[in-house]
Parts: structure tokens; C-alpha cells; sequence
């Protein structure tokens, strides 16, 4: 299986801690999400993690939950897990303009033996789709969405420059 997601899929290892901004789910959800994203980072962290490639937009390095010194452990952790074998870490800077930007956050699910599968997070908890015309057109976002933003090695360096001004 390999990874490839936008925005808000991925979480750190340690995410922040829920109820540090009003931007989190509600309350009865809360616990579930956090659960859900640990044993996602677990996976993503372990002996073995499927390739992941991700693309973020700025937005998600830049908007503060938790305050300074959290957002700086998180983009250190982030750092961390781009730095390992098996992931491609892209960041869409603003400065490249509104590149897919109707676009919500999504993963694709690619397999060896099997159609891939999309999926988005919604109302009621997120959802898989399976349609080959809503998977291909994820597919054609997140190609565009790859060609316009910074190289691996780019996005590390402006990730490390956004957790420089968190720090400072």
C-alpha cells in the first residue's frame, strides 16, 4: 500500500493536544480523531511504514494550534518523519498562488493489486469512495498539486525556516 495525501492527513507522531484552539472537533469527537491519528503515526513510524508521499499547503505549517513552542516541536517532528526512507514531503507556499485550492484535504490509497481508493474526511468522520471518475479526478488534483509545489529538499528547508520563526 502506499500513501499519497494533501493538507491535513498526515499528523506528527505526537500531534497537538486536543482543546488548544477552537479550530478542534467537537468534544465527543475529539478523542476518536487524536486516536485515529496516533495509530495512523504509529504506522507511518514503524519497522515498516508504506511509502507516503504528501503535499501541504503553507496554511498547514503557519496556522498556530497550541502556540509557538507546540507548532515548533510539531514542525520539528515533521521534520523528523520526512528525513525517513519511505517519504516525499512537498509544501505549496503561498507565493505559488491558489494551485488546486478547491481542493479539500484527501488521501489516495494506491495498492499493487487493486484500484486505488480515495479518502476525504466529511461530517459525519470521513469516507472511502471507490469510483474511478471521483479517484481520477483526486488523482489529476494531487498531480497538479505535486507539479507546482517546492522539491523534497526545498520544502524541508522552508519547513525549517517556519519552525525558526515559531522558535523565535
Amino acid at each position: 500500500m502506499r500513501f499519497r495525501t494533501s493538507a491535513g492527513s498526515v499528523a506528527p507522531p505526537e500531534p497537538a493536544p486536543v482543546g488548544t484552539t477552537h479550530a478542534d472537533p467537537p468534544p465527543r469527537r475529539a478523542p476518536t480523531g487524536v486516536a485515529a491519528r496516533l495509530r495512523r503515526a504509529r504506522l507511518l513510524c514503524g519497522q515498516r511504514p508504506p511509502p507516503v508521499w504528501c503535499v501541504l499547503f503553507e496554511a498547514s505549517l503557519r496556522a498556530q494550534v497550541g502556540g509557538k513552542r507546540v507548532m515548533a516541536e510539531q514542525l520539528s517532528a515533521l521534520l523528523s518523519w520526512a528525513d525517513g526512507p519511505s517519504v516525499d514531503l512537498q509544501v505549496l507556499p503561498f507565493s505559488l498562488g491558489a494551485v488546486a485550492v478547491h481542493s479539500d484535504p484527501f488521501t489516495l490509497l494506491t495498492f499493487r493489486d487493486s484500484q486505488p481508493v480515495m479518502y476525504a474526511n466529511d461530517p459525519g468522520g470521513g469516507r472511502l469512495f471507490r469510483e474511478p471518475e471521483t479517484v481520477g479526478a483526486a488523482v489529476d488534483n494531487y498531480d497538479r498539486l505535486r507539479a507546482n509545489a517546492l522539491g523534497p529538499d526545498d520544502s524541508r528547508d522552508f519547513i525549517r525556516a517556519v519552525r525558526e520563526e515559531c522558535e523565535a
